[in-house]
């Protein structure tokens, strides 16, 4: 079984990838802060919670300057959150920001006296350009006798061939700045809100898993040969985090199926080593959606002989010892393998479900208007988005623009922001006409669909408000 380190490549230009140093920062902070940890998992707040960020609602784990939600490396941000909290007797929320920006903006970062550092290390994934020709002719070898398909860690954008490449950052919890200079505010939401807004978002990426049946007394499962999950009912637990802990963990579960994401650990009975690492990857699965949407996680199995009342987090550590022995015992190989299925687990639930939608309108209201987003044009291959707070026009494409659109980008100084995702121009008037010759050459954008109707739009939106103010 290959694990992730397996397709950390050598990058020119930027440096060696320590594999020593990634081990390091996922296994010290897996198996010394975490199973160590021994109070109990408590939550900051109960039931949930949303962030404003420059005056943004955000939810998540979240990049406090690009305003996106950190995927592969949610689960350890999250931790070292709660960790830096309970060590400090601080309630920040996992907003963070790299040392870099601190760096450059000349941002003091708060030190405290005690072992839980103020930066931590995270490995970001992206894509880069394959060069090399012998490497080229293999990759298109395997697609031809893969019906298409290409080997793991490469994609295909127009002609070229990308690999996944690994980059180190070190990051700093927002709120653990001096004067808190990106604004971050905790808010608080009723639990009956935040009820409203998860069941919304179970709604919408069941789709992409199987059917849920609420019709259990004391057991939940995912039952492979049917594809079906059971669950007790909402009201059969102590308190509501606990049972979408519970169904997040089976939902996970659900993406082995063949028809999915086809994950097969080998197990032959209850209980052995491939049983044991298939639930390490539903429960850090479960952690990772939680932590995604803004709830707390929380577990209290009692249906095997690993759970603890005590602690959520020992769940997964009962788990990793007998996983542990498909890697030769390896702790870190096995961790780091576990977050990798995971993270591809979670990718597959979410895919296709906008969070944003189902923010609750009492949060919203809350969002500062002069610096919220605007939405200019939307269809289904591309969203044209005002971002006021960065004096930006960026467009987010929904599949992969073919190579004639991106080299018009690029021929039109439209710039791609790695950070973002997306291709972007500076709001201004020169900008502005850019991007409406773009889209009503790609996209007819006519009548209701072009810029000018948005912006009028807008303006009767402010009118609006400042008559509400009014009285």
């Amino acid at each position: 079984m290959r694990d992730i380190f397996d397709y950390i490549i050598d990058l020119d230009g930027l440096g060696r990838v320590d594999r020593d140093a990634l081990k390091k920062s996922i296994v010290d902070l897996v198996t010394t802060q975490i199973f160590s940890w021994r109070k109990p998992w408590k939550p900051v707040m109960d039931g949930g919670y949303f962030t404003k960020v420059r005056g943004k609602v955000v939810m998540g784990v979240v990049n406090g300057y690009t305003l996106r939600n950190y995927t592969s490396n949610a689960f350890s941000l999250a931790v070292y959150t709660n960790v830096f909290n309970d060590a400090y007797k601080t309630q920040f929320s996992p907003i963070f920001v790299s040392k870099n920006l601190v760096v450059k903006n000349k941002w003091k970062v708060i030190y405290h006296d005690g072992e839980v550092h103020p930066s931590h290390i995270i490995y970001e994934f992206f894509w880069f350009k394959i060069k090399d020709t012998e490497e080229i002719e293999k990759i298109k070898k395997y697609e031809e006798e893969h019906d298409g398909k290409l080997p793991y860690g490469v994609i295909k954008r127009g002609e070229d061939y990308l690999r996944r490449g690994l980059k180190e950052e070190e990051v700093v919890l927002a709120e653990n700045i001096e004067g808190n200079p990106l604004k971050v505010e905790r808010i608080k939401v009723k639990e009956a809100e935040m009820i409203d807004y998860v069941d919304k978002v179970i709604e919408a990426f069941q789709k992409n898993i199987c059917k849920v049946f609420n019709d259990q007394k004391d057991r939940c499962f995912y039952h492979p040969a049917k594809d079906e999950i059971h669950l007790v009912p909402p009201v059969g637990f102590d308190h509501i985090n606990e049972y979408y802990s519970t169904r997040f963990h089976e939902s996970t579960h659900s993406t082995l199926h063949k028809s999915r994401l086809n994950r097969d650990f080998g197990s032959k009975t209850w209980g052995d080593d491939g049983y044991a690492m298939e639930e390490l990857v539903a429960e850090i699965g479960s952690y990772m959606l939680c932590t995604e949407l803004g709830i707390n996680y929380y577990r209290k199995d009692k249906s095997t002989p690993f759970s603890s009342k005590e602690n959520s987090m020992a769940y997964i550590a009962s788990w990793l010892k007998k996983a542990k022995n498909l890697y030769g015992g390896d702790d870190e190989k096995t961790i780091v393998a576990a977050f990798d299925y995971a993270d591809k687990a979670v990718d597959y639930i979410l895919n296709d479900v906008d969070l944003d939608k189902y923010i609750p309108e009492s949060v919203k209201e809350l969002e500062d208007k002069e610096y919220s987003d605007v939405l200019l044009f939307e269809n289904d291959e591309v969203k044209v988005v005002n971002v006021r707070s960065d004096e930006r026009i960026r467009l987010f494409f929904k599949r992969i623009p073919s190579e004639k659109i991106r080299e018009e980008l690029k021929a039109e100084k439209f710039a791609y922001a790695n950070s973002f995702k997306a291709w972007q121009v500076k709001n201004d008037e020169d900008g502005k006409k850019k991007v409406e010759a773009f889209l009503k050459k790609h996209y007819k954008t006519e009548g209701k669909n072009d810029l000018a109707l948005a912006k009028a739009k807008m303006k009767m939106a402010k009118a609006k408000l400042k008559l509400m103010n009014i009285k």
